[in-house]
């Protein structure tokens, strides 16, 4: 399962000491509010005012005159505004559920991943190949217990997580936020060509996609790694406790298995999984 903190921006929840620790800050605040009370009835008793409550209080005495009761008003307020957020925080704690268990897996095969070309924003289909390997995944995805599936709104990767949602019979998501990464003037060209030439830019990025712009992208490695970490909250957020298969593209699961692993983008290229079986997300804990 992965671990909370880190990037997904989760602090420790559930843990019988910090649930203890809540509960006496609340016990606390609660006897020091009861006493603030008490005294405050004292002070109201105490005096002699022209009409009920604390409009009448400051009209006879007047806030400059009274420092005891400016005293008490702000400790009260004090008090209860931490008592209210201790308890809204403790109630969240006790709601929230353990994240998710996250398998990755690539989309099946198109014609232009047999072709070798670049795909990133181009919708293309899954090829008659692709969806029989989907189908032949099936197998092996059956025994990981997956109950939800979410997945790029490219064609490709609905096609394929749609193949496994059916025949797990498990419910579908997709979400813009997984989508594959602008790769601009590259798109549609066979990598093989891109890598002959002369000091070869897409031999660069692949190197350390963190440092080099692609030709034409509309983003960077790293405003896409923000994205996609965005939309693994959401999962975490949603489908808390659940397990959940989450189907992308190899760049932007190699740039998630970086975030993860909280090792920079010069690792990018060891992250990348060419294979379209599913594989668990890994922390850097793990």
């Amino acid at each position: 399962m992965l671990a909370s903190g880190g990037v997904f921006g989760f602090e420790a929840r559930g843990k019988p000491s910090v649930i203890a620790v809540q509960r006496l800050v609340i016990a606390v605040a609660s006897i020091i509010l009861a006493k603030i009370e008490v005294s405050f009835l004292v002070l109201l008793n105490s005096m002699d005012l022209p009409f009920a409550g604390v409009p009448g209080m400051i009209a006879a005495h007047g806030f400059g005159m009274n420092p005891l009761f400016i005293m008490t008003c702000i400790g009260a307020c004090i008090v209860i505004f931490g008592t209210l957020v201790a308890l809204i925080r403790f109630r969240q704690r006790q709601q929230e559920l353990p994240l998710p268990t996250i398998y990755l897996a690539r989309h099946c095969k198109t014609a232009w991943n047999s072709e070798g070309r670049v795909q990133g924003t181009m919708d293309i289909e899954l090829s008659p190949e692709g969806a029989l390997d989907a189908e032949l995944n099936l197998s092996a995805i059956r025994g990981l217990g997956i109950q939800q599936i979410v997945c790029s709104t490219a064609k490709r990767a609905v096609q394929t997580a749609t193949i496994y949602a059916q025949g797990l019979g498990v419910p579908l998501q997709s979400s813009p936020r997984f989508r594959e990464l602008d790769h601009g003037e590259w798109e549609g060209q066979r990598i093989e060509d891109l890598l002959t030439l002369p000091n070869s830019p897409y031999e660069r990025w692949i190197a350390n996609p963190g440092a080099v712009l692609i030709p034409g992208s509309s983003e960077t490695a790293l405003t896409a790694q923000q994205r996609i970490l965005e939309g693994v909250r959401e999962i975490s957020s949603t489908y808390g406790g659940k397990t959940v298969l989450l189907v992308s593209h190899k760049h932007i699961l190699a740039i998630l298995s970086c975030a993860l692993k909280k090792c920079p983008l010069t690792q990018f290229r060891k992250e990348i999984v060419e294979s379209t079986l599913p594989y668990k997300a890994r922390t850097q804990r793990e």
